[in-house]
């Protein structure tokens, strides 16, 4: 029995990290969708403040 209650509270913490990965995954979801929106912005002030001129030079700067 002790080999059984071993493997159960092995499995109880393998679906707690999965939980806690899960939580992880959808924070950084949030925050890549965050970033997108921040970089849409920057790119829309270069193409008032510059015209499409700015926005193409900013664009070949943040190819990664």
């Amino acid at each position: 029995m002790g080999l059984l209650r071993e493997e159960v509270l092995q499995c109880k913490k393998k679906i707690e990290n999965m939980k806690e990965m899960e939580e992880q995954f959808e924070f950084n979801q949030e925050e890549l969708r965050k970033n997108k929106q921040r970089i849409g912005d920057a790119i829309n002030i270069a193409f008032e403040v510059g015209g499409s001129e700015l926005v193409d030079r900013l664009i070949n700067v943040m190819k990664f």
